[in-house]
């Protein structure tokens, strides 16, 4: 509830996420292919997402403090500080959007050391997630309005 995710504990969420019903199996199927997978036997970093946004924030400001990889930065801290509130489709959308954003700055190939990059995509697999959850609960939403409509 405080945000403080590590990279290590991606799978373990997302197992308990599947279990207690909240994601399908298709999701996690669909998860599975775009990143999310068990950690490979590198000992991952024990840096919570959180700090590392803290860190990076903090280091873009002082190279160049216009970038807009910053504002991305701020939104997917945002996201992760709210992610009791994952099935809102305001943060699913929010996490979407970071999503894109992380997604085009991975692609431009930056040069990062292995535990930057899996920092990196540590906080892509949580934005996917997010993103995810409040997809599901927006279907969610849209069916039980569908279901109260035809009752009438």
């Amino acid at each position: 509830a405080d945000g403080q995710f590590g990279v290590a504990d991606i799978p373990a969420l997302v197992s308990r996420l599947q279990k207690d019903g909240i994601l399908s199996d298709v999701q996690l199927e669909r998860l599975s292919k775009n990143g999310i997978t068990v950690p490979s036997t590198t000992t991952p970093t024990k840096q919570s997402l959180q700090d590392f946004l803290d860190d990076e924030i903090k280091s873009l400001a002082k190279k160049s403090p216009n970038n807009p990889l910053i504002n991305t930065l701020v939104d997917a801290k945002s996201v992760l500080t709210n992610m009791d509130d994952a099935q809102s489709p305001v943060l699913a959308q929010k996490a979407t959007k970071v999503l894109s954003q992380l997604t085009d700055y991975l692609n431009s190939e930056p040069p990062l050391t292995d535990a930057q990059k899996q920092q990196w995509q540590g906080l892509k697999s949580m934005m996917q997630l997010a993103s995810s959850m409040g997809a599901h609960q927006s279907a969610s939403g849209q069916l039980s309005s569908y279901l109260a409509l035809a009752k009438r």
